[in-house]
């Protein structure tokens, strides 16, 4: 089976900016980036084969391309219609591990800071 090859395939057609994990800090909130997508890459495991992105300047890892499981959010501005963001699942994302009240408003923050910088692509 082929997962996220189409949805891949169209990010790069659109030029999209997607909004990716860059890293976790000390206290274990993630500092999200955003990036732009320049091309589609895919792996064969078995008779699998799972599409991902690549990036046009890397994180901080230096790593240039995630799998399409880890693009939390897209803004797409080739519709014309002033841009059309998609950020479920970016709303949707907590880390897995317990956060203290003061850094679940963090966390909330900066969500809400990457989605202002991302609108600010269109």
């Amino acid at each position: 089976m082929i997962y996220n090859k189409e949805e891949c395939k169209r990010l790069v057609a659109i030029k999209a900016w997607v909004v990716v994990v860059d890293r976790y800090d000390e206290k274990g909130v993630p500092l999200f980036a955003i990036r732009q997508v320049v091309g589609a890459t895919g792996s064969r495991s078995g008779r699998n084969s799972y599409w991902g992105v690549t990036l046009n300047e890397p994180l901080s890892d230096e790593c240039n391309a995630v799998a399409h499981s880890h693009v939390l959010a897209t803004a797409d501005s080739s519709s014309g219609c002033g841009g059309v963001l998609n950020l479920t699942r970016l709303k949707q994302y907590h880390p897995s591990w317990m956060l203290s009240k003061e850094l679940e408003q963090e966390l909330e923050w900066r969500k809400e800071s990457v989605i202002h910088a991302l609108e600010m692509t269109l």
